[in-house]
């Protein structure tokens, strides 16, 4: 299984384990949860997409997507479940989705190839705190 499907499968349990109990928070804390979610299922079908025969502008409608919703989560609500978490999903996942919306869009695969690399340090940073956001 290559890095990126690993990861894929990776993010999409510890969603699945994560968001149950930081649900049951308040309601701030709620919208960030749905919204994390949300991201982070948008970002795997993109994934999906990539790893099959999704083409590039498909692909980009769902990091879109994800860039969207993540934006709508709370730094202070994710550091309230594990601190650091915020600032590791703000700068790692959404900063590397907004790297690679912009360099779809200006043609850049500088750009593209930088976002994808802080996507993946995000998933790589989230499973190796698993553990920690489950006991939370």
């Amino acid at each position: 299984m290559d890095i990126s499907k690993l990861i894929f499968y990776s993010i999409i349990l510890g969603a699945v384990i994560f968001l149950p109990s930081f649900a049951l928070s308040g309601s701030s804390q709620k919208e960030s949860a749905k919204y994390f979610s949300l991201s982070i299922t948008a970002n795997n079908q993109a994934t999906i997409l990539q790893n099959g025969n999704g083409s590039l502008s498909e692909i980009m409608k769902y990091r879109k997507q994800a860039y969207d919703y993540s934006n709508m989560v709370k730094i202070d609500d994710l550091n309230k479940r594990l601190p650091g978490l915020g600032y590791k999903y703000f700068s790692l996942f959404n900063a590397g989705l907004n790297l690679q919306i912009e360099g779809y869009l200006a043609e850049d695969n500088d750009k593209l190839i930088r976002g994808q690399l802080l996507v993946s340090r995000w998933g790589q940073w989230f499973m190796e705190h698993i553990d920690e956001i489950r006991k939370k």
